[in-house]
Order: structure tokens, then C-alpha cells, then sequence
């Protein structure tokens, strides 16, 4: 059977009409293929065929940028849970999908959806979740209508009295709520039915994220490595990344090759809502010397062009593993890893006594109900954000 593969496309064998022409998904399984009308449009002077995505210049540049980011991360999902070519297109239409007959054997799709996307230890977690519950439930084909709030409390109080730990039982907790929001998107449970209320997660101790300190940064520029070796790409991302204000690793991979002439970049950050929220970022001297040098090598569009795009599930993965198995030896006695930048920006940021609202701008993170652009564009500018990142960093 062949996996479900996409496309966005500007589909231009239609009429042109006054807002442009339409942006279909294209999807294929089984040698069948069919489109999705994404509901969004531009002409042709406004689309970036390269990255299939609207140019900035279009008038609703971030609402179809992330229109399209948004069916691309529900395609993606669609491939997960080994969905049917008709099922995908009422997934990624955002209608109901009703093939499955209960959520044991919707869970054990999505689970099986994870491991074909070589994300075998995660896949390992949440079987050991469903498992758990199935066994206190006594029921291994439990259905959507029994995932309540009573029986939930039930499962944790039931595992509470066996002696497992509250971290435990509250990582158990949080892949049945994976389950349930993904039952709940792919319109098989109802947002009404939604279990996970105030009370029911255990307490446990916050974890502390990592980061690393100013002279160990300091050490990770003085390193000799060889050039072109993948120690050397780690390294360097690792310093891109926390020079660009802390940028996520998959959003970095993603940059053009022509930022190198640009005062900052501007992206939309794919964590947030499939990449809903435009960030910009000023370039400063240490950033733009790291850009030079992967421009030079670059023999395509991307930056990093030799780099698997987050599209191509498993060569992603496995390339971005290597590169985190390489920062992991740095640093001897230090694991860094493709997060650590963006939490030792911010670390510094604090210390350095960065408003929080400007780091924030950022970084990216999100607001609740606003486009981050619109929050904080007119409070800071390019200059204010540039002197951050240079107060931050040297």
C-alpha cells in the first residue's frame, strides 16, 4: 500500500478570478489523486513557487500562509493515523471522519501512524498509555463515549493506589489527552465531550528546561573542528539558532538562502497554530557571518538546502537525530540538544533584564487570541529588537 503524499499547488487550470487563482492540496494515495480547495487564492505575481507559499507582498500574506501551513500539519496527520484518500480530504476540509468504530481501535491507528513516521519512542510512550488505561478500564476496546472526566479520575486514583509515581501517571494522562484532542479534530468525539477538566492532573515537581551558560557558549565558538564535518553543522546551528533570538530548529532549516542580504528574517513560526504567527528577527553580525558561510555552500534555494524538509516525515527525523547526537558531544559533560538554544536565549534574555514583552516578540511566543505582528509591531521596532538581541548574546 503506498503512503498518502501532498502537494500545495496554485491552480492555475481554473479561471483566474478577481481575488486569483485557487490553492488546492493535492493528494495521493494508491495511485488515486485528488485536490483540496483550501478556500484561499493569489495570482501568480504573488506566489513563491519554490516554497508554496504566498509572497509577503500578498495582501493577506499571513492568513494564507497559514491557511496552507495549517492543511499541510493535517496532512501530516491524515499520514500518522493511516487515513484513506477520502477520509484525508474530510480531515483536511475540517469535516467529520466517522471510519473508525471505537477509540481503542482509533488510538491503536494513530499509534501505528507514529511508527511509520520513525517515531518509534514515542509510539512506545503512548502504548504504554493506552495500555494502562485499557487494563484498570478492563476493557481493551474502549469506546469515545467512555472517556470521562469520572473515568479518568478513576484510572489516575487506581494507579495513585498501586504506588506509581505522580510524574508518571501524569505523563499517562497527557497521552490520552493527545488521543482524545486527535478524536476530537478528526470529528469523532465532540468538543463538548472534552474529559480533561481542572483537578485531574497529579502535582508534580515543574521540570527545569535547559540551558547552558555565556562561557559555554563562549567555548562552543573557540572550538577547531573540521570544516564541513557534521560536528562543525551542529555547532553552528546551535549558534545560528541562539543569535536568531533562539529560532526552533525546524523553522531554521527553512530559511532561504538570500536572507544573507537582508537586514532580518521573517517567518512564520510553525510551532504555533501551523506556523500562524509572523516573527521577525534582526540579523546581527555574529548571525549574518553564519549565514555567509552556509550561503556559500548553499546550491539551492534553502539555506540549509542539503537538509530534509519537516515534509519528508522519516529523513527529517533521522537527519535532525544526527545533528542532536552531535551537539549531545560538544560540550564534554554538557548535553545540549536542538532546543537548547531558544531556552538559553531566554535564560539570558531574563538575566540580562530584557523587557519580557520584547523578548516575547521575539521569540515568538504566542498571545491568546492575537497575531504576535499586531501585539507588539508599533510598541518595538527593528532597532529596539536588534540592540536586544546584541545586549542578550554579547
Amino acid at each position: 500500500m503506498h503512503e498518502l503524499s501532498t502537494k500545495i499547488l496554485l491552480y492555475t487550470h481554473s479561471k483566474e478570478t478577481k481575488k486569483g487563482f485557487p490553492i488546492k492540496m493535492r493528494l495521493t494515495k494508491n495511485r488515486q489523486t485528488k485536490f483540496v480547495h483550501l478556500n484561499v487564492y493569489s495570482s501568480k505575481a504573488f506566489w513563491n513557487p519554490k516554497v508554496n507559499l504566498v509572497k509577503s507582498q500578498h495582501p493577506d500574506f499571513v492568513a494564507v500562509n497559514k491557511r496552507i501551513k495549517e492543511a499541510e500539519i493535517k496532512a501530516m496527520e491524515c499520514l500518522e493515523r493511516n487515513f484513506g484518500l477520502d477520509d484525508s480530504i474530510k480531515y483536511i476540509s475540517g469535516k467529520s471522519v466517522s471510519s473508525l468504530s471505537s477509540f481503542s481501535e482509533f488510538a491503536r491507528n494513530y499509534i501505528e501512524g507514529l511508527e511509520k513516521a520513525g517515531r518509534t519512542k514515542t509510539a512506545i510512550t503512548y502504548n504504554t498509555g493506552l495500555d494502562q488505561f485499557e487494563r484498570i478500564s478492563g476493557n481493551t476496546k474502549l469506546q469515545f463515549s467512555d472517556l470521562t472526566y469520572t473515568r479518568l479520575l478513576d484510572f489516575r486514583n487506581e494507579k495513585m493506589g498501586e504506588g506509581v509515581s505522580n510524574s508518571t501517571i501524569h505523563n499517562y494522562l497527557r497521552v490520552l489527552r493527545t488521543l482524545v484532542n486527535a478524536a476530537i479534530n478528526a470529528g469523532y468525539m465532540d468538543q463538548s465531550d472534552y474529559p480533561f477538566k481542572k483537578g485531574l492532573f497529579p502535582k508534580v515537581a515543574p521540570t527545569r528546561k535547559q540551558a547552558i551558560t555565556k562561557e559555554d557558549v563562549q567555548r562552543l565558538k573557540s572550538l577547531e573542528l573540521k570544516e564541513g564535518s557534521l560536528m562543525e553543522i551542529a555547532r553552528d546551528i546551535f549558534l545560528l539558532q541562539y543569535y536568531l533570538a533562539g529560532i526552533d530548529y525546524v523553522d531554521l532549516i527553512q530559511l532561504p538562502a538570500n536572507i544573507v542580504k537582508k537586514p532580518s528574517i521573517r517567518f512564520l513560526r510553525q510551532k504555533l497554530s501551523g506556523g500562524g504567527f509572523e516573527v521577525e528577527v534582526p540579523i546581527i553580525e555574529p548571525a549574518r557571518a553564519l549565514i555567509k558561510k552556509y550561503a556559500a555552500r548553499a546550491d539551492k534555494q534553502l539555506l540549509f538546502a542539503w537538509h530534509h524538509q519537516p515534509s519528508e516525515n522519516k529523513l527529517y527525523a533521522s537527519q535532525r537525530n544526527r545533528i542532536q547526537k552531535k551537539m549531545a558531544i560538544l560540550l564534554p559533560g554538557i548535553k545540549i540538544g536542538t532546543k537548547t538554544a531558544r531556552h538559553t536565549f531566554a535564560s539570558h534574555g531574563r538575566q540580562a533584564g530584557v523587557d519580557p514583552d520584547l523578548l516575547a516578540q521575539l521569540m515568538g511566543h504566542e498571545v491568546p487570541g492575537y497575531q504576535i505582528a499586531n501585539v507588539y509591531k508599533e510598541r518595538y521596532g527593528i532597532s529596539s529588537l536588534k540592540l536586544a538581541i546584541s545586549q542578550v548574546v554579547e
